[in-house]
């Protein structure tokens, strides 16, 4: 593998091949609104904490805040260059080898 280029938070998204292959452009679309969503709360966490919680019943918005700074300190990884290649590829809805 090449040399690290960042840090990232590593999130997993996960999806039925077959419901992926029905609807490629809802899968593109969700995974570009994860994106965005991820830059949110890395660049205003928050404005993101408060959008989360206003779609909770009774959630708090001190705890939210809370658990957003612990999962940006906490499981940063350094990701190799091939592994930001394939990462936008697929966001791309290329096929990764």
């Amino acid at each position: 593998m090449g040399a690290s280029i960042a840090t990232a938070i590593v999130v997993a998204v996960i999806v039925n091949p077959a419901f992926a292959a029905a609807k490629p452009e809802a899968v593109k679309g969700f995974l570009r609104a994860v994106i965005a969503g991820t830059h949110l709360a890395i660049k205003e966490p928050e404005r993101a904490v408060d959008e989360v919680v206003s779609r909770m019943d009774g959630g708090s918005r001190d705890l939210e805040l809370e658990r957003l700074q612990t999962a940006a300190q906490a499981d940063a990884i350094m990701m190799e260059r091939e592994d930001w290649y394939a990462l936008w590829e697929a966001a791309q809805g290329r096929k990764i080898p």
